[in-house]
């Protein structure tokens, strides 16, 4: 026995398949400077760098024992790497006193990927000069 199909109308779907995978952020990693007691100008004292995250909209937070602390200019830039992922870098800046050594600064990063944020402790290390009048 022969069997014949008919098809009355042929279908063509052009299905376009998109692949996203999203890539969380590394912990971030403090680098503490040693800075030199100046209480009148700017200093860098601390800078956080996290990696490997997409997509690049990052939030970097700083926390100085424990409380918000505000930065003097705002230091946060996003770079895209080759491997299709961002990093991030902030520096935390602010006029320098010796009341500051030895106090815990924490970079915080969060992302969109992590569940929760993470943060990474450090603490700083206030230098003087011979011209200054430190005793800690």
């Amino acid at each position: 026995m022969l069997c014949f199909w008919k098809i009355d109308k042929y279908v063509h779907v052009n299905t376009i398949l998109n692949i996203v995978y999203v890539v969380r952020p590394s912990a971030p990693s403090v680098t503490v400077t040693n800075p030199l007691v100046d209480e009148t100008q700017v200093t860098t004292l601390a800078t956080c760098s996290s990696s490997g995250f997409r997509p690049g909209t990052i939030n970097v937070t700083w926390l100085l024992e424990g409380g918000p602390t505000e930065l003097m200019t705002d230091t946060t830039t996003v770079t895209a790497l080759t491997d299709n992922t961002f990093a991030v870098t902030s520096e935390y800046r602010r006029v320098v006193s010796k009341i500051d050594n030895g106090k815990t600064l924490i970079c915080t990063v969060n992302h969109e990927t992590l569940d929760a944020p993470i943060s990474t402790p450090a603490a700083l290390n206030i230098s003087c000069n011979h011209t200054s009048f430190c005793y800690f």
